[in-house]
């Protein structure tokens, strides 16, 4: 998939990091922070120079049934492949859901957001991990930012 990732030439500095813009297969365009180089894999995904911080994001699609997207509808479809009830910090709002665990030395950052396009709705889902260190509010800020920045093409 990310063999026809294409970088458009733009940065962002309406937030203290960096950004630049990636076409991803003519299926969506997305910012990630300019530390983060994309690398061929399946899914879309990036990774610093030093391998300590790593994104992916895959993107599902289903058929829209006029659902009501929202934190309700977020749940329902997060609860029947994961248990997040162990977990203290899920936040959920408008479309999308995030949520942080640590794994020995790893820390990954999750954000799950839905869409409606072309009559199907995308989910995307967002993982941002960052081997060492401890946890860090301005990662999962990063994500957001990440995660509003992606637009589908019609």
């Amino acid at each position: 998939m990310l063999g026809l990732a294409k970088k458009i030439n733009t940065t962002d500095t309406s937030f203290p990091v960096l950004f630049s813009e990636y076409n991803v297969m003519d299926l969506f365009v997305v910012k990630i922070p300019n530390y983060l180089n994309p690398f061929p894999s399946e899914v879309f995904r990036a990774a610093s120079e030093d391998g300590l911080t790593e994104i992916s994001i895959t993107v599902f699609e289903k058929a829209y049934c006029n659902e009501i997207i929202n934190s309700s509808y977020l749940k329902e479809v997060k609860s029947l492949s994961n248990n997040f009830s162990k977990l203290e910090n899920v936040k959920f709002s408008g479309n999308f859901m995030s949520f942080s665990y640590i794994i020995e030395n790893e820390i990954h950052y999750c954000l799950t957001s839905t869409a409606v396009v072309n009559g199907k709705i995308i989910l995307c889902e967002l993982i941002l991990n960052v081997y060492g260190g401890s946890f860090n509010k301005k990662n999962s800020e990063i994500l957001e930012k990440i995660s509003k920045s992606i637009h589908f093409f019609n």
